[in-house]
């Protein structure tokens, strides 16, 4: 089994906190989490950097970037002579909340970054230290494979949230992402498992409540924040482009992605 290590958070001094929204299974919603998480840190006065990790580019689509019209994206920034990051780093509609935009071009990224140095540790190079020290979060948006460029979203972050969908097929999927940032110890070995966000939670059904308790089972050490219910508001939000916060403030998601936040600023704090 695998033997990825979990946080229970900690008080220490303020500093910049990365998190990869990471999970190899699609559909699971890390988008929308990053998103909607980004817009309730950001409403607690949380200043937040999203990085779209995805060359399918749909957290940058969601916040109303067109790709065809960029310039530089996160791309340029893989590799040696890449722009600087405040170059590529986009203002976006929501206060609070910049983002360093993905484009298709990325799905080349697997091969052209053998030919770099430290491949796996590009994107690390970027964000880490002073170069995101203006953001008290970071969030990676993932792609759903266990290839370089989710490599290099792992090794960059402080600590992963899971986006979980309780079924068994997410269940069994789980061993794969924890065996992978056990691999990842030697480059970077302050990785944890920050918490798993049970999403799209279909709360007509036993099945979600039998699937996270095997979870628990299973991982008693594994912290499960609060469930993203699923729901019609969360779909139409998605599709206006807004956070679920604006579209519906007074929803059961909203509060629950304002719960997220606060449970994040805590650790972070």
């Amino acid at each position: 089994m695998a033997r990825a290590r979990w946080s229970y958070g900690g008080k220490g001094e303020p500093m910049t906190r990365i998190y990869a929204m990471a999970n190899q299974k699609g559909g699971v919603g890390k988008t929308t989490n990053c998103f909607n998480l980004a817009a309730a840190l950001a409403e607690r006065g949380q200043r937040v950097l999203l990085v779209d990790c995805d060359p399918q580019c749909s957290l940058t689509a969601a916040l109303g970037v067109s790709v065809l019209e960029l310039k530089r994206s996160l791309y340029d920034l893989l590799f040696d002579d890449g722009p600087h990051l405040g170059e590529v780093v986009l203002s976006t509609r929501m206060s609070g909340v910049d983002l360093i935009p993905s484009h298709p071009k990325l799905a080349e990224a697997d091969l052209q970054l053998l030919t770099v140095l430290e491949p796996q540790k590009r994107l690390a190079y970027q964000i880490n230290g002073r170069s995101a020290s203006d953001y008290d979060f970071v969030l990676i948006d993932c792609l759903p494979s266990l290839g370089t460029l989710m490599v290099n979203a792992l090794v960059a972050a402080d600590e992963v949230l899971v986006p979980y969908l309780p079924t068994p097929l997410s269940t069994a999927a789980l061993p794969y992402l924890f065996s992978t940032m056990d691999r990842l110890y030697r480059l970077n070995p302050k990785l944890r498992v920050f918490g798993i966000i049970p999403s799209i939670v279909d709360t007509r059904t036993k099945v979600p409540r039998v699937e996270l308790d095997r979870l628990r089972r299973l991982y008693p050490r594994l912290r499960i924040l609060p469930s993203i219910n699923k729901g019609v508001a969360l779909e139409r939000a998605m599709g206006l482009r807004i956070s679920i916060l604006e579209y519906m403030p007074h929803s059961t998601q909203a509060a629950t992605y304002r719960e997220l936040a606060r449970i994040l600023i805590e650790a972070a704090t």
